[in-house]
């Protein structure tokens, strides 16, 4: 892998040929640069009445933040790029393991950048993001994580000097082997390289002179979020092994995130995140919670959950034309500091094209499924809608590392069966052909190896429905 090249190499399709990024817009403007606001500044979650729509009410005490555990700032901050098409939530369960054992969440940032667009210098706006950072701690160098594309990035990033004198410690995660650590030449930066043989998207291997370490029985995606991954990443950086491997439960937590769009990752000012309480048996709204306008920088809350209840967040862009996004989520057993919610992009991009093709008409629905931690797999999970299977061999292969299924009526002739040649381009993702016609007042289940989440049958022009696994 060249070091100057960072995106080609993860772009690819399911049959491991290159993909064709000439598609991709080449004036769209960096989305890269917010930094988290920070996550101990509980008045963002106070600002209760200015923040609500006139027919909105907070729900019970969701206004009222838990206070968050004493913490260690001692060690530099960490930035973490994430990969092809990926997004800062990429890192969420990592932070989550960060701070449970004794670390402030608020000195780990996610950089958010478009992996589709060659034409912007991804490492120019790194620098930026990294000078803002260390300036905020009033640091001189912070620690870098790159998974995947943002592999090839940190390498770019850390190939001159002056950038390299920047970074303490370096994280390569399921990226293209090098031939030597990242750095200058003569000069690299400590570099841990973690992989896995059973990786299909990229074929890692150990880099001389770097800290290898590889893992097996885990995907692509899942080599940035597991606690294995976890628990090398804190021994490499800290020296020292981690207390624990996972967060404990909390029955109040703290949430707060970013609205961006799908794949390009801009952030949608003058937008708005509403929340609401939902039945849990059914995935219909009891009670709007909080709403909140959008930063420039794309981020909203925070607010508090409870660990009982389901929350569905609506996504509303600036533009009244873009369509609506509807999450739903599992309950949140302990803060979550990278809740994204993603808007679809128009046809200018990519990422664009491909959500184009989903449907927003009023008498069907058009569902998204989302594995926050690794790829579905057929033959080993079990995913069903209404208790249809959903995952096969075509739809979620160990090939396609398969992160977010789209379920819609891909030939719109209400029958199932359909094949879509642009999604089957694509690694991550996959298109599947599930007519769902709206009924009124009934719902949807789905059941991802025992684990249930419930949506109306809503059609498709009051939002496209999101649901997240964790």
């Amino acid at each position: 892998m060249g070091c100057d090249d960072p995106e080609p190499e993860q772009a690819r399709s399911r049959d491991g040929a290159p993909l064709d990024l000439s598609m991709t817009i080449s004036d769209a403007g960096p989305a890269d640069l917010g930094i988290l606001a920070d996550v101990s500044n509980s008045d963002l979650g106070r600002a209760e009445d200015a923040a609500l729509a006139t027919d909105m009410t907070i729900f019970g005490d969701a206004g009222m933040l838990p206070p968050l555990p004493d913490c260690n700032a001692v060690h530099p901050p960490v930035v973490m790029a994430h990969g092809l098409l990926g997004s800062g939530d990429t890192w969420a369960k990592q932070v989550q393991r960060f701070a449970a054992n004794g670390h402030c969440a608020d000195r780990y940032y996610a950089f958010d950048w478009n992996s589709l667009d060659r034409s912007t210098d991804h490492a120019q706006n790194l620098d930026v993001f990294i000078d803002t950072v260390r300036a905020r701690h009033e640091t001189d160098a912070v620690d870098l994580v790159g998974h995947s594309a943002g592999g090839g990035l940190g390498y770019t990033y850390l190939s001159e000097a002056d950038r390299a004198a920047k970074v303490r410690k370096y994280v390569h995660i399921g990226s293209f082997p090098n031939e030597g650590p990242a750095g200058p030449e003569g000069n690299p930066v400590p570099t841990l390289n973690l992989w896995s043989s059973a990786d299909t998207v990229v074929e890692g291997m150990d880099i001389p002179g770097a800290t290898n370490v590889e893992l097996s029985d885990i995907d692509h995606y899942a080599v940035a979020t597991s606690a294995v991954s976890f628990g090398e990443i804190y021994t490499f950086l800290y020296d020292d092994e981690p207390t624990v491997l996972e967060a404990a439960s909390k029955s109040r937590s703290r949430l707060q995130g970013r609205l961006v769009s799908l794949g390009e990752n801009t952030p949608q000012a003058g937008g708005a995140v509403e929340a609401w309480r939902l039945n849990p048996m059914t995935g219909a709204r009891l009670e709007a919670t909080r709403r909140f306008p959008v930063s420039e920088d794309g981020f909203w809350g925070p607010m508090a959950v409870d660990a009982e209840h389901y929350y569905e967040f609506v996504g509303r862009s600036a533009a009244e034309d873009d369509p609506i996004v509807r999450y739903f989520r599992e309950p949140f057993k302990t803060d979550q500091f990278h809740a994204y919610v993603r808007t679809f992009p128009g046809p200018g991009s990519i990422a664009g094209v491909l959500t184009t093709l989903i449907p927003q008409s009023d008498d069907t629905s058009s569902v998204v499924i989302f594995n926050a931690s690794r790829a579905f797999l057929a033959g080993e999970d079990s995913l069903t809608l209404d208790g249809v299977e959903l995952l096969t061999e075509a739809s979620a292969s160990a090939e396609n590392t398969s992160i977010a299924l789209f379920l819609f009526d891909i030939d719109n002739d209400g029958q199932p069966g359909g094949q879509s040649p642009l999604f089957d381009m694509f690694p991550f993702l996959a298109a599947i052909d599930v007519p769902m016609p709206v009924e009124d007042g009934e719902f949807m289940t789905l059941n991802f190896n025992g684990r249930i989440l419930h949506m109306p049958k809503a059609p498709g022009s009051e939002g496209i429905l999101v649901a997240v696994f964790d």
